[in-house]
């Protein structure tokens, strides 16, 4: 037997008009599917897909599935079927696909039409050209870069996806690499929507850790050699900066680069070049740590002040909008890039045998993080050293879902989400309030760790690197921390917008950031925000 598969006419869980296959060329065995054993493909195709969208073994099975609903008079079926090694396809069973409801017209014409809307601008995407972006068609994903399935989740209400844009991936993902020394693709969108979900554009993102020196011919080759392996290796879409880019100097990095030589063709001065660029990007975020984290410090003062100055909820969220961009996205997307470079660093430690895999861990358990102080605080409220009240209003802007405006903070519900921190330990970690801020990062000689770092040409010793690890991670977490509490103000000066139109936080949830500015559709404070 060449193939099996397993065919349902709908989505059996919602009743979408798809065709589902499940198909199985590896194993041999009709069973091996059902029984969950086969490594089997998925695809959906829409029941008026043209047949060209599929493979030839996919074609054969969608037409043994139209004859059988023909003969049946149903698109509620769920299949067997295999495929023998002379290409015939046997239906092994066939059954009704049973739907918690049954489909509706008018929702499967919904689909249909966006399933058409996404194909007619993903065709517009690939015929779009932009100097930047080398003319290489796009690549999407929803789990690259800025991980937009982490961070808003897979299928975010509207404004979470707006203001996720807003803060990030219109602009300020762009601008933070072009800073640190990247190629420009400032006027590049990082963020797509396609039918309510985000997609990254994996193709800009690679280009943009480029370093900009490197000419147009070698980046494209190595954007190319990198989607080319995203191709063959799909489940490297969310490890991209750690198994297919190389962003930034590690101990490991001159074994990188030949393997990157090599594959994309590279001339050895290009190399040279690369390697280089990627030295100086290196070191200037050692550098700049410090100088970002202040950026955060100033954000948190400029935030808490805003609450003085607008008593109108419209005016401070229309205030936190124009200022979120250069206050704290930006810093925090330096914090969070500092943080990778010393995650990237410390993981080629590892493998250099400069650490082990203990000491880091150890090294970053004891960094004074933000979830370590909000253990530490915890006990202090618990100990009597902390009121509750200080415990509640550091820690209440805080939410689950820190995009969703239906999602209530820490402090609306500070028995469920802070309460559980408050805990007694024993009297010797009862006493131990502060994190250690210590450990050590390095298990070979620290001479040892400054000879690789002076051959891989880093200009910085043992101590020097370790501090910037620590504050690289401890920046990024209070950046991280920051943008979380102008995200939150903003969400609750649009509830309390939306609650005086007798909307509720859902409602809100529905909104985009262009219905708060300006042409409101909702009729209020037209022309107040830009």
């Amino acid at each position: 037997m060449s193939a099996a598969a397993v065919v349902t006419t709908r989505v059996a869980g919602t009743g979408a008009p798809y065709y589902v296959l499940a198909v199985d060329e590896a194993t041999g065995t009709s069973d091996a599917i059902t029984s969950g054993r086969a490594q089997a493909q998925t695809w959906y195709m829409t029941h008026d897909s043209p047949p060209t969208a599929a493979s030839p073994l996919l074609q054969q099975l969608l037409r043994t599935v139209d004859a059988v609903q023909k003969a049946t008079g149903s698109d509620q079926l769920d299949l067997e079927l295999v495929v023998d090694s002379d290409h015939r396809t046997h239906l092994l069973q066939v059954r009704p696909l049973v739907l918690h409801q049954p489909p509706d017209p008018e929702t499967d014409r919904a689909v249909r039409r966006a399933v058409d809307t996404c194909a007619y601008r993903l065709e517009a995407e690939r015929r779009k050209t932009h100097r930047a972006l080398l003319g290489m068609a796009p690549w999407f994903s929803n789990m690259a870069d800025w991980n937009p399935a982490e961070m808003i989740g897979q299928r975010p209400r509207p404004l979470a996806m707006s203001l996720y844009r807003e803060v990030i991936t219109n602009r300020t993902w762009a601008v933070q690499r072009a800073q640190y020394g990247y190629r420009d693709l400032r006027g590049i969108e990082l963020l797509h929507e396609f039918a309510g979900q985000p997609y990254i554009d994996v193709r800009a993102s690679l280009l943009s850790f480029i370093p900009a020196q490197l000419p147009f011919a070698p980046a494209r080759r190595i954007v190319e050699r990198q989607l080319e392996q995203l191709a063959a290796e799909p489940h490297l879409h969310d490890r991209i900066e750690f198994d297919v880019a190389t962003t930034t100097a590690t101990f490991d990095l001159d074994e990188r680069l030949d393997t990157l030589t090599a594959d994309a063709g590279l001339l050895p001065a290009h190399r040279a070049e690369l390697r280089a660029a990627l030295i100086a990007v290196t070191t200037a975020g050692i550098h700049r740590v410090d100088r970002d984290l202040r950026r955060v410090d100033l954000a948190a003062a400029h935030r808490i002040a805003s609450s003085d100055r607008f008593a109108d909820p419209l005016l401070r969220a229309d205030h936190l909008l124009r200022e979120i961009q250069t206050s704290i996205g930006l810093p925090f997307a330096h914090t969070a890039r500092a943080a990778f470079l010393a995650t990237a660093l410390t993981r080629s430690a590892v493998i250099a045998g400069l650490a082990s895999a203990a000491s880091v861990q150890q090294f970053m358990q004891s960094l004074s993080t933000v979830s370590a102080q909000l253990r530490a605080d915890g006990i202090k409220v618990a100990h009597n050293t902390m009121d509750w009240e200080t415990f509640v209003h550091t820690y209440g802007h805080l939410r689950p879902g820190t995009y969703d405006p239906a999602v209530p903070r820490y402090s609306d519900a500070p028995e469920l989400y802070l309460r559980p921190f408050v805990t007694r330990q024993s009297p010797v970690s009862a006493a131990i309030t502060q994190p250690l801020g210590g450990g050590r990062l390095f298990t070979a000689d620290p001479r040892t760790v400054t000879t690789a770092l002076t051959r891989l040409g880093l200009n910085v010793d043992a101590a020097a690197l370790t501090a910037f690890v620590r504050s690289a991670i401890t920046a990024r977490e209070l950046g991280k921390f920051e943008l979380s509490a102008w995200i939150s103000d903003i969400l609750t000066c649009l509830q309390t917008v939306g609650e005086q139109l007798g909307q509720t936080p859902d409602d809100v949830a529905f909104w985009r950031l262009r219905d708060v500015r300006g042409s409101s559709p909702f009729g209020w404070c037209s022309g107040c925000v830009a």
